[in-house]
């Protein structure tokens, strides 16, 4: 689907915020006619930030389909031909993702889980273990040398995350470590924290309607800028399933074209 829009025109990198000038509709006879007029500049930056939100939201929803048609294939291969027990590949990789409540419930527990362990190994106990030490020089209090290394494997933890998400696009179209990669994937280790003490603080946990907002709020702004970088070196537009095995290319889309065709 991206490849259709003007930002993918070459059909292989773009950015989401392609968006330079404003649909000529809305500046006619249309509701917000008085309001594109009146505040072009503003109804432009609104328009595009809206449209680069569609299409974070597209890519993420394309991230969680793909993850799960591997998952499934997988599951079909390993029960079927490998003898694995069902129960052992039971479990989803995703909880719905868009029902999270706060951002630890949506980092522990709705998000896919499948590199938890790698990154508690390579960065979250590392980081827990040298801050506990540094701690526990100036302090012999075992709570508080306890609390700053659990803030150490939060912090480890999702800076892990940010290196293998940095480094994983380095061959891919320029070439390099995506910077924006690593700061925001290492930046939600920070706001997880900074919900911790509004929890500690308040007694409260955060929750419910405010709570959601917060959580789409930290992932989705912070994950644009990253989005963006990513589709503008082509991750977003690559083909990901060969059209000799897509269902899709095969049977869907010719009979789409036939229809269309027939009614043109």
């Amino acid at each position: 689907m991206l490849k259709v829009l003007p930002g993918f025109s070459d059909g292989y990198r773009g950015s989401i915020f392609f968006v330079q000038a404003l649909p000529s509709f809305l500046s006619r006879n249309t509701t917000l006619s008085p309001l594109v007029k009146e505040y072009p500049t503003e109804i432009l930056l609104v328009f595009r930030y809206l449209v680069s939100t569609g299409i974070t939201f597209a890519i993420g929803f394309g991230v969680i389909a793909g993850f799960n048609m591997v998952y499934s294939l997988l599951t079909v291969f390993c029960v079927g031909v490998l003898g694995h027990n069902p129960e052992s590949w039971a479990f989803p990789l995703f909880d719905h993702p868009w029902r999270a409540t706060s951002l630890a419930d949506f980092w522990g527990r709705r998000w896919h889980q499948t590199l938890r362990q790698t990154f508690f190994i390579f960065g979250g106990y590392p980081l827990q273990y040298i801050l506990s030490a540094i701690t526990g020089i100036f302090t012999s209090n075992e709570k508080t040398k306890k609390n700053i290394g659990r803030m150490g494997l939060v912090l480890g933890t999702f800076t892990a995350s940010g290196l293998f998400h940095g480094f994983a696009i380095y061959p891919m179209g320029k070439g390099g470590i995506s910077s924006t990669g690593i700061i925001y994937f290492a930046s939600q280790g920070v706001f997880v924290l900074v919900e911790r003490g509004w929890s500690y603080i308040t007694g409260k946990k955060v929750g419910g309607v405010l709570g959601r907002l917060w959580a789409y709020s930290i992932v989705i702004i912070g994950l644009e800028p990253c989005i963006d970088e990513w589709t503008s070196r082509g991750l977003a537009t690559g083909l990901i399933i060969p059209s000799i095995l897509s269902p899709t290319r095969l049977l869907l889309f010719p009979l789409l074209i036939r229809l269309l065709e027939q009614w043109s």
